[in-house]
């Protein structure tokens, strides 16, 4: 008797194709008149499978047309590419974001180091501002003090002088030790007469300066009085009468270059009126800046002695 062929019952989207011989089957799916979407029956599970899911004796995944990529292939393919689609964009997205934020922290340091410019100007500009104030209030200092001394009276009968000096800008000291004596002002003008005669108009030098000084002293008659200036740099002189007097002072200051001497010749007149302080700084005194040897007039000290 012979053997009974095993069938196998294909159906497609719900009909019966018909029943096949189990040995047909594999090449009627490779001539495609059976599809991988069709249904088998299988007996031993007793339910309606997909051909590409039936196993049977010669593998049917043998039959698979090689042109034909598994559906889950496709997928997988396909996730892939919308997956690196997503991961450039990710990533495209990041570089955007990096990049602007760069911008904002550069414009975020621009901003700042413009405020801290601004600040240092302003700054700067108040030192300067606060500068100028200490001068104008040291000034004004400078000056109240002299018109006290300007203020200050002297009797008829003698002659009171103070001698300061800057030893920085806008500030007043007072010069002791320096030698003042009271001439007549004929021997005075003699004197000066007698200097330029000898070439002590010629000063070029501090050495020469020096030396003018010492020419013109020594020129003059005898003083009248001669004296220092005590601790507070001032003299108090007795004029002996009505006239016309000098005061013929000297004196040093020391300085980063060495020391700088000056020279006053200050004239004036006496008479029985009340007189004013002379006040002998450096912008009345010849030095080797204003190297000038000649006689500086104060007004009449009855109405007080002001400065020229």
């Amino acid at each position: 008797m012979a053997k009974e062929e095993k069938k196998v019952h294909v159906s497609r989207n719900g009909a019966l194709l018909g029943v096949y011989e189990y040995d047909q089957l594999g090449d009627m799916i490779e001539r495609g008149q059976l599809q991988k979407t069709d249904h088998f029956f299988d007996d031993e599970k007793g339910a309606w499978i997909t051909l590409d899911t039936w196993k049977g004796a010669d593998d049917l995944t043998h039959f698979k047309h090689t042109d034909e990529k598994p559906a889950s292939e496709d997928g997988s393919k396909s996730s892939s590419r919308r997956r690196g689609g997503r991961s450039a964009r990710g990533k495209h997205n990041g570089a955007q974001n990096a990049i602007a934020g760069w911008i904002a922290c550069l414009f975020a340091l621009v901003v700042a180091a413009g405020i801290w410019a601004y600040a240092a100007h302003l700054q700067g500009r108040l030192s300067t501002a606060e500068d100028a104030l200490k001068a104008q209030v040291a000034a004004n200092e400078v000056l109240m003090r002299e018109n006290q001394l300007m203020t200050e009276i002297t009797p008829s009968d003698r002659v009171r002088a103070i001698i300061t000096y800057e030893p920085s800008p806008n500030q007043v000291a007072i010069m002791s030790g320096a030698t003042v004596g009271l001439y007549r002002r004929e021997d005075v003008e003699k004197a000066l007469e007698a200097t330029l005669r000898s070439g002590g108009e010629t000063i070029s030098s501090a050495e020469a300066f020096d030396q003018g000084i010492e020419k013109l002293k020594s020129a003059i008659s005898s003083p009248i009085e001669i004296t220092l200036t005590d601790s507070n740099g001032r003299v108090d002189l007795k004029v002996p009468g009505p006239g016309d007097y000098v005061l013929v002072a000297s004196a040093g200051k020391a300085t980063p270059g060495g020391t700088e001497r000056f020279l006053w010749l200050m004239g004036f007149r006496a008479d029985s009126q009340p007189s004013a302080l002379i006040l002998l700084n450096e912008k009345n005194a010849s030095s080797l800046r204003k190297p000038s040897f000649t006689v500086v007039d104060l007004p009449s000290m009855a109405s007080g002695a002001g400065q020229p």
